[in-house]
């Protein structure tokens, strides 16, 4: 019948025969440490099929007698991807009682203690017990252990945040800048504390102050422009509130992360809006006439309606779209109150307006005619202000999104 070794190493040579992976695994369970003792070169030589499916799928099946053989691996130096598979398959173990892996939070080597935070990743109710010596690893002199405290921390989502609240005010200061960037990911500013909320704020201002050149802009989503440099009109017009002064950069950001986070009303909680760009304020994100409105033809009708009103008060109003995904350009002008001109390259028996000689062109392209054309801005652009982005009535109804952004 063969030892326990040849009826493992036949098993293991299933992965490359037989796609039923789970049902592999559960018969490798059996055998226990043993399996894995024979599991680990497999992994380190990266060659069986076994390191080509769902780690999680195999290991999930094991328990505590796995995790000495595999961080015994990780001892031998295995190589990135190597140690990148015994991670994995660390992390998938079935442990009742994570605190087990405490102690290699001191291990000598940096793989090892890596290793030991990703098993408590995405696992919140063994992350909140242990939560104190988590964080203590954030101050770890190698980043890649850094990086996996804060990535276990953070995977415990909401349970945490008085935790954070009150870790924020007594880590040391590097580790409280990263708790900083955790908390604002989990509860947006609104829900930071008021010291917190007037120091990023003033940051912002500092940092929009210092600002250089407009650089041009990623675009996808749709904009507004008005022939104003005053910003205040723009905002009143659009029923925007609450604006915080932000860097060109940084509103850029928050647009382009609103317009493509598809879930609860992201995109049309607040808008960017700029500068005085040329003589032009441009509003980017979703008004909620817009982000409310059902199907195509009503968010048509919505844009229309709300562009043809702001014409009467700033004598022309422009929406345009670009995506980043497909060929879809749009752009509808209004003047004194009318729509001028329509057109969207997905919708073109909807057209308003003689043929134009725009016709085959694209909404940057438009706007770089008739006003500014923000993937052109740069040295050469007059700016005038500073740039916010301000909530809108569904924002104040809701609440600023969650999220941190870099600078």
């Amino acid at each position: 019948m063969g030892t326990n070794e040849d009826r493992i190493a036949e098993l293991i040579a299933e992965f490359d025969t037989n796609r039923n992976v789970k049902s592999i695994s559960t018969r490798l369970a059996e055998y226990g440490r043993e399996a894995v003792e024979q599991l680990v070169p497999v992994l380190i030589a990266g060659e069986s099929e076994l390191c080509r499916t769902r780690m999680s799928w195999v290991f999930e099946h094991f328990g505590a007698e796995a995790v000495e053989p595999l961080i015994a691996g990780l001892r031998g130096e295995p190589g990135r991807k190597a140690a990148q598979r015994l991670r994995f398959a660390i992390a998938a173990l079935e442990v009742a009682d994570r605190s087990m892996f405490l102690p290699y939070f001191t291990d000598p080597l940096a793989v090892v203690r890596e290793a030991a935070l990703g098993a408590f990743e995405d696992r919140a109710a063994e992350v909140v017990p242990w939560a104190d010596a988590i964080l203590v690893m954030m101050a770890d002199p190698d980043e890649d252990v850094r990086i996996g405290a804060y990535n276990a921390l953070g995977s415990a989502g909401r349970e945490l945040i008085p935790f954070l609240m009150r870790a924020r005010r007594s880590a040391p200061p590097l580790v409280r800048r990263e708790l900083r960037e955790m908390l604002l990911e989990l509860v947006g500013l609104p829900g930071m504390d008021a010291r917190d909320q007037a120091a990023i704020v003033r940051f912002l201002r500092i940092k929009a102050q210092g600002e250089g050149q407009p650089e041009p802009m990623h675009l996808c989503g749709t904009w507004l422009a008005f022939p104003t440099s005053d910003q205040d009109a723009v905002l009143e017009a659009l029923d925007l509130s609450d604006p915080i002064t932000v860097p060109m950069g940084l509103g850029a950001d928050v647009w382009n992360h609103d317009h493509h986070g598809w879930y609860g009303h992201n995109s049309c909680r607040r808008m960017y809006v700029t500068p005085a760009l040329n003589g032009w304020t441009l509003a980017f994100g979703d008004p909620p006439e817009q982000g409310h409105a059902g199907q195509t033809a009503e968010i048509v009708a919505a844009m229309q309606a709300q562009l043809a009103r702001l014409s009467t008060v700033f004598g022309e109003a422009h929406s345009y779209g670009e995506s980043c995904g497909d060929g879809w350009t749009s752009w509808c002008i209004a003047r004194d109150g009318e729509i001028v001109r329509y057109y969207d390259a997905f919708e073109s028996d909807d057209e308003i307006g003689e043929e134009p000689p725009e016709e085959g062109s694209y909404a940057v392209e438009v706007a770089a005619a008739l006003s500014v054309n923000p993937a052109e801005l740069g040295p050469d652009t007059e700016v005038r202000g500073r740039a916010v982005v301000a909530l809108t009535s569904c924002g104040r109804e809701l609440g600023m999104q969650a999220g941190a952004f870099k600078l």
